[in-house]
């Protein structure tokens, strides 16, 4: 029996596709997942944790840094656990990942965080979505697009989205260029203009920390969206929905047998996890031998095991 099409689509799944389609697919829509733990993804997991209960304490709560900071590194250990990282990625271990958490807020100031507030609340990891004008392929009106900025916050006399970044390597001369057109802040933004407090959204801020082997490091950039990029992003993501429809309808899935192959997240090499599956001839059998079943839904943001 084949799989539904997913009603909500995000930039993860999205950039998925755009890189490999079969691989998507495989993730995304079947539900395929790796074995092992990522420590890269956990410790980025934990610490954006740590940072959303923070910002909740002080701008819901009214609590002072001190409490804020020690309620995000509660959250922080918690959601890391016992995992223990292999000895090439000790800088990423539970305790650098708390010392991060406390060496960013040095650098980010609670207080200069202006978290937009809306009836009281504080929009932190605040989840969107809006309809495209792509029809579902199974009669389910028009396919969703969302995401899940980790903050919103006054800029510069505007309202911006606002997302961290963390790194196991040092911040380059480009980094700040990087995020330009990245589609991930574009589609924060186009997300965040179709609610009332957004209409006038300007674009991302992005702060980064890098987990170096003996210390850390920070870096900010501001990455505005104009209006004619708006409408070029959304054409375009459009198209590859368009796309995915055909595929899905059609029941094959492209493959892009050459660099996502190999730069992919997955093993500790870097290789796509997929990588020995697209190799094997039986890859039913491989895939239901070597991963298991753990469904990603894009508007919780989780995985739900045995789905």
């Amino acid at each position: 029996m084949k799989p539904e099409f997913p009603e909500f689509i995000d930039s993860t799944m999205l950039a998925a596709f755009k890189s490999c389609p079969q691989k998507m697919w495989w993730q995304y829509g079947e539900g395929w997942e790796g074995q092992g733990e990522s420590v890269d993804l956990l410790a980025g997991k934990s610490f954006a944790r740590g940072v959303e209960m923070a910002r909740r304490a002080f701008w819901e709560e009214g609590k002072d840094k001190k409490y804020c900071l020690g309620l995000g590194m509660e959250a922080a250990a918690k959601e890391y656990g016992d995992f223990v990282p292999a000895p090439n990625k000790m800088n990423k271990s539970k305790e650098r990942v708390l010392e991060g958490l406390k060496y960013y807020f040095e650098n980010f100031k609670l207080e200069d965080s202006k978290v937009l507030m809306v009836e009281g609340k504080a929009l932190v990891e605040v989840g969107m979505w809006r309809e495209t004008e792509v029809e579902h392929p199974e009669g389910k009106g028009k396919i969703k697009y969302c995401g899940t900025p980790d903050s919103v916050e006054e800029y510069a006399g505007g309202v911006w989205v606002a997302d961290e970044k963390t790194t196991g390597k040092g911040f380059g001369a480009g980094w700040g260029r990087k995020w330009a057109l990245r589609g991930q802040f574009t589609g924060y933004v186009w997300l965040a203009q179709g609610q009332e407090w957004g209409r006038e959204c300007k674009g991302a801020l992005v702060r980064g920390l890098a987990f170096l082997p003996k210390n850390y490091d920070v870096a900010f950039e501001a990455s505005g969206r104009a209006g004619y990029q708006m409408e070029e992003w959304k054409e375009q993501m459009e198209k590859d929905l368009k796309r995915m429809v055909k595929m899905w309808e059609e029941g094959v899935w492209d493959k892009n047998f050459g660099d996502s192959c190999e730069g992919m997240t997955g093993w500790a090499s870097g290789a796509c996890q997929f990588l020995q599956v697209c190799e094997s001839k039986d890859k039913e059998t491989w895939l239901e031998i070597n991963f298991k079943k753990a469904k990603w839904d894009p508007v919780t943001r989780t995985r739900e095991e045995g789905k």
